[in-house]
């Protein structure tokens, strides 16, 4: 009987794609392929059942899911793979000499390459003078404002990405997109750093669930 019902589901998986697979049916689908020979429609309910969503269950962590029956731990591998999986994914699909457009296309952009992040990440795109991405930098990992910032290692990158002008990001873990004081000042401090090597920092931009603040442009006591 499990059999059949893997065949049935694996074959809407290919005529339908996951467009109109509800939620347990998606993650019975995934844990096919860590669970062999095993009805995973009860483990795919547990998994609901303790996380509220599918997106929670992607972005659980490796032991706390293993505490849920019936996940092992090929199962924990394989569902805390996806979303690092999805941020490199996007992370090529952005490969360098994509013209950034704007603000919005630049935190679009960076939105994606924070999904599933759990601690405060800083990160840095290089463009040359056609506003042509060279690269994006993931500088260090800690809070923003507590970590002491290296601005050694800022200015290192971005001469040796002979960039002409940088967008600054970091993200809010908590959720909550708006900047600090601190994060102004700092901003501030390495705008004129980067001014005095000819980089133009055109923004710094917080993420924080799916939404995004500009700094530069969204902060009246920014003054360049």
């Amino acid at each position: 009987m499990h059999e059949g019902h893997r065949k049935r589901l694996k074959a809407r998986l290919k005529e339908e794609g996951l467009e109109h697979f509800s939620e347990i049916n998606i993650l019975e689908l995934l844990l096919f392929y860590s669970i062999p020979r095993r009805d995973t429609n009860p483990i795919a309910h547990a998994l609901l059942d303790k996380y509220d969503n599918l997106a929670n269950v992607l972005e659980a962590e490796f032991d706390d899911l293993l505490n849920v029956d019936g996940i092992t731990e090929n199962s924990a591998s394989l569902i805390t793979m996806l979303v690092p999986l999805y941020r490199r994914y996007m992370s090529i699909k952005s490969q360098p000499g994509r013209i950034i457009e704007d603000l919005a296309d630049a935190a679009e952009y960076l939105t994606h390459t924070y999904l599933g992040e759990k601690n405060e990440v800083v990160k840095l795109m290089a463009m040359d003078s056609k506003g042509k991405l060279i690269g994006t930098y993931r500088l260090f990992e800690g809070n923003f404002n507590s970590v002491d910032i290296n601005m050694r290692r800022l200015v290192e990158t971005v001469i040796l990405s002979k960039a002409s002008s940088v967008i600054l990001a970091h993200n809010h873990p908590d959720g909550i997109a708006l900047p600090s004081e601190q994060d102004v000042a700092t901003t501030r401090k390495i705008f004129h750093v980067l001014k005095d090597i000819s980089v133009d920092l055109l923004d710094h931009i917080i993420i924080a669930d799916g939404d995004f603040v500009s700094i530069i442009q969204g902060s009246r006591a920014y003054e360049r």
